[in-house]
């Protein structure tokens, strides 16, 4: 019961604290980093509930006139389940890595929707995807660090014992 609360605020004040950067015309993309972070701690199931509820709420509070979120989280959650499974990543600075790949799911699903004008979008919206990666990179292991603090205290499970998680139910 814990983890699902914990589950809904976080994705809620993502969404609420994303959208607010966004009225500001700042794109980082903290729901993302959030979800891939749930994804790992709480399964692919959970994250995909979090993802559908975190695409939900930006697509409709910030009116977007078609629903790219969603698939760019679907390619979020599938990159959390890549980097569990595949990548041996005992180092917490090792996820810099997919901190600046969670921008670029958003912005190509943009841009599918987009083909009558895909180059100028593409060169329009390159260097604010640049910096969103940048910051991002530094915020997924600082988030990573926050929280998992937050569920020691909490008996919530760990980012960090993950693959622990994994290899015993296998």
């Amino acid at each position: 019961m814990t983890a699902t609360i914990y589950l809904l605020f976080f994705t809620t004040f993502s969404v609420m604290l994303e959208l607010i950067l966004r009225s500001f015309g700042l794109y980082l993309p903290l729901a993302a980093l959030f979800l891939f972070y749930a994804a790992i701690v709480f399964g692919y199931r959970a994250g995909a509930a979090a993802a559908l509820l975190a695409a939900c709420g930006l697509d409709f509070m910030s009116g977007n006139p078609h629903p790219y979120t969603l698939p760019a989280f679907g390619l979020v959650i599938a990159l959390s389940w890549f980097w569990l499974n595949k990548v041996e990543s005992e180092s917490i600075f090792l996820h810099v890595i997919p901190g600046a790949l969670i921008p670029l799911p958003a912005w190509f699903c943009t841009l599918l929707f987009f083909p009558d004008s895909l180059f100028p979008n593409l060169f329009a919206q390159l260097p604010g995807v640049v910096i969103a990666s940048f910051f991002c990179a530094i915020l997924l292991p600082l988030e990573i660090f926050l929280f998992d603090t937050m569920n020691e205290k909490l008996g919530i499970d760990l980012y960090t014992n993950a693959k622990i998680r994994l290899h015993n139910q296998r």
